[in-house]
């Protein structure tokens, strides 16, 4: 039996837009899955996160806000990615890119981007 995967999404923000809406679609249903899913917000804008938490899907504020949180937002989404066994990374928009693949890479975990 394959073992279960545990994919972290990552994403600058939850607020109302075209990014975070198609994040939601696609949790709808990737929650039915096998896998478990997660989802990372950089920031601390969490408007949508009500929409995510009620699929099953937990949600994780970095707190990050703006440039000298740099290493604070890069080391706390590093123990996230740990903390939950995650096996995979998926990033949305550029931000989430440099954060987690760099992240993900130092865990020593694959990640993939969508740019919408």
């Amino acid at each position: 039996m394959a073992r279960q995967q545990v994919v972290l999404h990552t994403v600058p923000s939850l607020h109302v837009g075209g990014v975070n809406k198609a994040l939601i679609v696609s949790l709808a249903e990737l929650a039915k899955g096998p896998h478990r899913h997660l989802v990372c917000v950089l920031g601390t804008n969490l408007l949508l996160a009500p929409e995510v938490e009620a699929l099953g899907v937990p949600v994780v504020s970095l707190g990050h806000r703006g440039k000298r949180d740099l290493f604070r937002t890069f080391y706390r989404l590093r123990r996230q990615i740990r903390a939950a066994g995650v096996t995979i990374v998926h990033n949305h928009q550029l931000l989430s890119r440099g954060y987690g693949g760099i992240a993900a890479r130092s865990c020593g975990r694959p990640s993939v981007v969508s740019l919408h």
